[in-house]
């Protein structure tokens, strides 16, 4: 015996015309074609076996029913498609049956039918006898009129892919959900009720040293202690002060740890003194005053001259010339001229010298 994909060709066991010799064929008995229910538990269209469906095929519902939360109309024609990847079992004839496969269809001249359907080709709240319909603006939809009884259907400013940064893009499919999830330090508060039109979020900086991935308060602090950098994070650590436990002397005044060249540089301080420069003389300047040889100088000011250093003879003043081998009976006379005191001889015997006696 042939096989016909679940169904089989034997002695008709059905009803045969009463006027001849030909047999009568009832629609649950053929595949496809046009076929009636009543709606009543039994007879619906989930209770059509899979061997007699077929794509297209129409069925007319007497009276309505709800079932599997979706209410089919009476006296409405619902015809059968079969889903993507849906194929009839060629061993037992069956094909998928279930509401999705099932839409209204109007043939009352110009209506539609329309439902809506989720992306796992679910189908819910059908309408039928559909004349008119009408997309709402505020929901996002654009409609544009491409003429010749054209129209196109579009979103309006949606957003469809949210970018940061460095991160994986997110986007949207269908109506999906957004959550907002707080770091550390960060506060993120809604307010459904912003004002008439708007809703609000609001991030809010709600940080302190606890949060800070970069510090590490696993050793709770105690007082007088302060943060130090190990080189990978900041953690508690004693001040530890001077010698003195009551100088009030602390690492941070002494830079006790940190010797280096940048800490004990003088040009890295700030609020530092414009160091002090002598001036250089000038006929108008009084200059610096400098020390010479053989001269001292205390904390004080006080300059000095050490005893048995220095000027301890006449002969010694650079202002004094005095000629080598001189004996007895002479003095120093001021040349002006000159600038200098000089050596002239003593007459004792009265004699004058420039006017005078000596």
């Amino acid at each position: 015996m042939s096989d016909y994909s679940g169904l089989t060709r034997n002695t008709w066991p059905g009803t045969w015309s009463p006027s001849g010799n030909h047999p009568i064929a009832l629609d649950t008995e053929l595949r496809g074609g046009l076929r009636l229910i009543s709606g009543i538990v039994g007879d619906r269209l989930s209770n059509i076996t899979g061997q007699r469906l077929q794509n297209g095929m129409l069925v007319y519902l007497a009276s309505s029913y709800t079932e599997s939360s979706i209410t089919y109309q009476a006296n409405t024609y619902y015809q059968y498609r079969s889903l993507a990847g849906e194929t009839r079992n060629t061993a037992t004839g069956i094909l998928p049956n279930s509401s999705n496969n099932w839409q209204p269809l109007s043939l009352s001249g110009g209506t539609i039918s329309a439902s809506l359907i989720d992306n796992q080709g679910t189908i819910t709240q059908p309408v039928g006898d559909v004349s008119v319909i009408r997309f709402d603006v505020d929901s996002g939809f654009d409609l544009v009129d491409n003429g010749g009884g054209e129209v196109i259907v579009k979103m309006n400013s949606t957003f469809k892919t949210w970018k940061v940064e460095g991160q994986e893009d997110l986007v949207a499919v269908g109506l999906d959900t957004m959550r907002f999830i707080a770091g550390p330090g960060i506060r993120i508060e809604t307010d459904p009720t912003f004002d008439s039109t708007e809703q609000a979020i609001t991030f809010t900086l709600n940080a302190s040293l606890y949060n800070l991935n970069d510090v590490d308060f696993r050793n709770q602090p105690t007082i007088g202690q302060v943060l130090k950098f190990d080189g990978s994070k900041w953690a508690a650590a004693p001040d530890l002060g001077s010698s003195d436990p009551g100088s009030g002397i602390s690492d941070a005044s002494t830079l006790n740890g940190f010797e280096g060249t940048y800490y004990l540089d003088y040009n890295n301080f700030t609020n530092t003194p414009v160091p002090y420069s002598l001036p250089i003389a000038s006929p108008t300047q009084l200059g610096g005053v400098k020390i010479g040889v053989n001269v001292n100088i205390n904390q004080q000011g006080v300059i000095s001259v050490p005893k048995g250093a220095g000027i301890n003879k006449v002969v010694d003043i650079p202002d004094v010339n005095i000629d080598q081998g001189l004996d007895q009976n002479y003095i120093l006379r001021y040349n002006s001229g000159a600038v200098r005191w000089e050596t002239k001889e003593l007459d004792l015997a009265g004699s004058t010298m420039d006017g005078g006696f000596y």
